[in-house]
């Protein structure tokens, strides 16, 4: 899998650390589906101002 490296605040970083501590799940895992998210709002926005557009 490839790498992606980022520089975060120490108060993200402790987030998402509580967030997959609590959901029992590894960073790494919980950065993926935090981003995963991230992508599909961005396009389900994206996707609804082209509609309200036209």
């Amino acid at each position: 899998m490839p790498r992606i490296t980022s520089d975060i605040s120490a108060e993200l970083r402790d987030f998402i650390k509580d967030f997959s501590e609590k959901d029992n799940r590894s960073f790494s895992k919980t950065v993926c589906i935090l981003l995963q998210q991230a992508v599909k709002e961005r396009t389900r926005k994206r996707k609804n101002a082209k509609e309200d557009n036209t």
